[in-house]
């Protein structure tokens, strides 16, 4: 086959101009952060202490995104869970305004990190009352019940979203060993 210079030509410049257009990745657009809380507590280790961080990105406080983290001394994170920020602003059946909302996210966010939020040992008998349903959680429940070295975080968000985490030492990771409503 025999092709002209204008025919290779046309299609070399078709080519170059089709892959700029169609195969450009277009980064996502950075989410502003509006509020963060950090605390420094033991956790998974006796001997250094974790970072704890609470990060609220978005364009408003009840619309934006909440991420809970977990770092150990590494700066390796070793939990994560998030939310919306609305899910901190439930005050029963309580109706408030949207300022009124928004100031209860602040409040919730500036004492989530309580020290009355840690506890050791993290689980005890008068957590039976809310024993897990599920085998796995009621095995990591056992599992951090019988470490009485080990410390629990007890956190909540949404209407009645209850959690109680601790590091699993057998596990070597974050296990949530009861949430309840």
């Amino acid at each position: 086959m025999n092709y002209s210079y204008k025919t290779v030509s046309f299609l070399l410049l078709i080519s170059l101009l089709y892959i700029p257009i169609f195969s450009c990745k277009h980064p996502k657009p950075k989410l502003k952060v509006l509020r963060v809380n950090t605390t420094e507590h033991y956790f998974s280790s006796l001997k250094t202490k974790d970072v704890f961080k609470l990060t609220l990105k978005g364009d408003s406080i009840l619309t934006g995104q909440i991420t809970f983290e977990i770092f150990n001394h590494n700066k390796k994170r070793i939990f994560a869970d998030t939310f919306s920020g609305s899910d901190l602003s439930f005050m029963d059946d309580t109706v408030l305004t949207i300022l009124q909302q928004e100031d209860t996210v602040k409040k919730r966010m500036n004492d989530f990190f309580a020290e009355s939020n840690f506890k050791c040992p993290a689980a005890t008998d008068a957590d039976s009352a809310y024993l897990p349903d599920d085998h796995e959680s009621y095995i990591d429940y056992l599992d951090i019940k019988s470490d009485t070295s080990a410390i629990g975080f007890y956190y909540f968000y949404g209407y009645e979203g209850n959690y109680n985490i601790a590091y699993s030492k057998k596990k070597k990771k974050v296990v949530t060993y009861l949430s309840y409503d």
